[in-house]
């Protein structure tokens, strides 16, 4: 039976030594696949894997993520 590590957004901040508000950044940009269960969202720890060694490979690190206002097509989250 495969077993499929999930993780949380706090999870997730901890294990990329970050805060939990620039991993939502990084989902809402499109960047980090997540799933929607209740109020919270869930990460696969393969897809945060690759995601960090994606980084790493193309020297990456996604700090110039601008969050426009939340719920505005217009303002959505852009990698510059």
């Amino acid at each position: 039976m495969l077993k499929i590590e999930i993780l949380t957004q706090k999870e997730v901040a901890e294990r990329m030594r970050c805060s939990s508000k620039y991993v939502a950044s990084l989902r809402q940009a499109g960047l980090l696949p997540a799933t929607r269960y209740g109020r919270r969202w869930l990460y696969k720890e393969s897809d945060i894997n690759e995601f960090i060694e994606k980084s790493i490979e193309t020297g990456n690190d996604y700090s110039k993520i601008r969050i426009g206002a939340q719920g505005s097509s217009q303002n959505s989250p852009k990698v510059l």
